[in-house]
């Protein structure tokens, strides 16, 4: 029998790990944006979703090919998505003004297309039975990457526009914004 305490150590020295890797990660992110003028959001979306995603990729992965537990993927991938809009909130209640507030309109854009992600990919978990699959392949996942692909291009357009129209964007409301 396992050791609960050597794997509850584990766990803590990876997450440490994860947290001191995070605040670096997100210093280079930003001299990268600068550096390339590929714009933050455009970076963000890539670069630091990329590098984040990595421990839900190597997760989803060995649930599916070592544990043979899918259901444990998927809930990996959908609540670290839930977790994610999680931190948003809490972030905006730590700072002194609205967060959204703070952000890019590029981000809207981003939004849409995640909602559009998410709810294909609830289509293809409920069609599941009546989906065709090519080889052993869902052709939700076809769909699925093209759409990603589709997104990553919009976004990319659009921040490029927006720094073209506005080179110098800092932190300005894009439209008037009221609160009671």
């Amino acid at each position: 029998m396992d050791n609960l305490y050597i794997n509850i150590l584990g766990f803590a020295v990876c997450a440490g790990v994860i947290i001191f890797s995070g605040t670096k990660l997100s210093f280079y992110g930003d001299k990268i944006a600068d550096l390339t003028g590929m714009g933050k959001a455009w970076v963000g979306l890539i670069l630091m979703a990329s590098v984040t995603s990595l421990p839900e990729l190597i997760t989803g992965i060995s649930a599916v090919a070592i544990v043979k537990a899918p259901d444990l993927a998927a809930g990996d991938i959908f609540g670290s998505c839930i977790f994610n809009l999680l931190i948003l909130s809490v972030l905006d209640a730590k700072l002194k003004q609205p967060l959204f507030s703070m952000v890019k309109p590029s981000h809207i854009v981003a939004a849409i297309f995640g909602i559009i992600l998410l709810t294909v990919a609830g289509m293809a978990i409920y069609l599941s039975d009546e989906t065709p699959t090519i080889l052993w392949i869902s052709s939700f996942s076809f769909v699925l990457f093209g759409i990603y692909l589709g997104s990553i291009w919009g976004i990319f357009k659009y921040e490029h526009a927006a720094l073209i129209e506005s080179p110098h964007w800092k932190f300005q409301k894009p439209y008037p914004c009221s609160r009671p």
